[in-house]
């Protein structure tokens, strides 16, 4: 059970990642979306118990961050 709990958290975890990644792209450099990608990655192996609306709130805090250093 907790196996199969799993596997669906992270289908729709590399779901999530797969529409983020090509939402905040458009227009983007790719490597700020792979950035982006990776955290997002990293919040749903490590903490998989954080809400997803959680952490898309801080991929997109962090890839404007980034966009806002590099000066755009």
């Amino acid at each position: 059970m907790v196996a199969q709990k799993n596997i669906c958290r992270l289908e729709r975890s590399s779901l999530v990642l797969l529409q983020l990644s090509s939402f905040l792209t458009k227009g983007r450099v790719v490597r700020e979306g792979e950035v982006v990608s990776f955290f997002l990655f990293f919040f749903f192996s490590f903490f998989h118990s954080f809400p997803l609306f959680l952490v898309c709130k801080i991929s997109y805090f962090l890839l404007r961050r980034i966009s806002a250093i590099r000066g755009r």
